[in-house]
């Protein structure tokens, strides 16, 4: 009984936080620009589509990784799943089924804190997220950022 009342509880809060979301709660502007140096260009396949993904700890710690080749399936959550699997970094996350989608808990040692209000939340070109990140795919030149932010942050 206890577990249903957490997982309804969970439920609960990232649900408000969608809509919390809309009320354009502000943080400082960290908006990434897919970057590649000239070598890279030139070995770069110019059929593969790309995408950038940042991670930010809020600590200081800013992990960027440019040029990742995705496919017309690839989820923000795929590309993050991706990255932190080649990087050797831990990956936390809780699947809510098609219509939520995965709701990722922690990335390495930063673990959403619902005491702190804590949470790991991303935007895609600068856009905060509407759906869960399994739920979003993404297209040639997107900018994913994860920031790991107190509160509900849409900006």
């Amino acid at each position: 009984m206890k577990l249903i009342a957490k997982l309804i509880i969970i439920v609960i809060v990232f649900l408000a936080g969608f809509y919390y979301g809309q009320q354009k709660l502000i943080i400082p502007d960290t908006k990434i620009e897919p970057q590649t140096t000239d070598s890279e260009t030139d070995v770069l396949d110019k059929n593969e589509n790309r995408a950038s993904i940042m991670i930010d700890w809020q600590n200081g710690e800013i992990k960027s990784f440019t040029g990742q080749v995705i496919t017309a399936t690839t989820s923000v959550f795929d590309l993050l799943e991706k990255v932190t699997r080649e990087q050797d970094m831990d990956l936390e996350y809780k699947d809510y089924g098609a219509e939520t989608g995965v709701m990722v808990e922690a990335i390495g040692a930063a673990k959403n804190d619902f005491a702190l209000d804590q949470w790991w939340q991303f935007w895609v070109n600068s856009e905060y997220a509407q759906v869960g990140a399994s739920n979003r795919l993404l297209v040639d030149g997107d900018a994913v950022e994860w920031k790991f932010v107190k509160g509900q942050v849409t900006e």
